[in-house]
């Protein structure tokens, strides 16, 4: 759970993880941390947290890999990570993203054996990126997303596949989304 702590006169959002029977109490997993995922078995959670600002640059929110009960986090992702969800059958964590190409839909395996993979192409870059709309599907081996204000996106998790765009335009006037 998140909890908002006073650190330095700046409101910090502390994670905290605990067993649900109580025998251990809350243990700090993480700090400055924006969303959160649990994992199906609940040992790990996948957190999308803020580093230190430093001399050289703001602070960056990245994509972490946590012990449920506590331990070293290990980063998975260092891009302005702003949405995730989990494919748990595949073993993957997607996420939107800002990166140094811009704005776009990025996979990597959870337990962090490799490189982050790309799913979205051109369209999430050349328009408004709806990543409230980012779903994974039943199965665990697709995304859904929206992007170009208007269009709907299904790619696999893995990215072994370019994107497929499963609708038209929407009607004239109509911001996607509003019906």
């Amino acid at each position: 759970f998140l909890v908002p702590e006073r650190r330095n006169l700046q409101l910090v959002h502390v994670l905290y993880g605990s067993t649900l029977d109580g025998r251990s109490g809350p243990v700090a997993l993480l700090e400055r941390a924006r969303t959160y995922v649990l994992s199906a078995d609940g040992k790990s959670v996948f957190v999308a947290a803020d580093t230190a600002p430093t001399p050289s640059g703001p602070a960056r929110t990245e994509l972490y890999d946590v012990p449920a009960l506590g331990g070293n986090p290990r980063r998975l992702a260092t891009a302005a990570v702003q949405e995730l969800q989990l494919a748990e059958r595949l073993a993957r964590v997607v996420y939107s993203a800002t990166s140094d190409a811009g704005p776009g839909l990025f996979s990597v395996p959870s337990d962090g054996s490799a490189d982050p993979v790309r799913l979205s192409g051109p369209e999430a870059t050349s328009g408004r990126f709806l990543t409230d709309l980012l779903q994974i599907s039943p199965d665990g081996k697709r995304a859904l997303y929206a992007a170009d204000n208007q269009a709907l996106y299904s790619v696999l998790v893995d990215g072994s596949q370019p994107p497929v765009r499963l609708n038209g335009p929407a009607l004239q006037g109509q911001p996607f989304g509003s019906t």
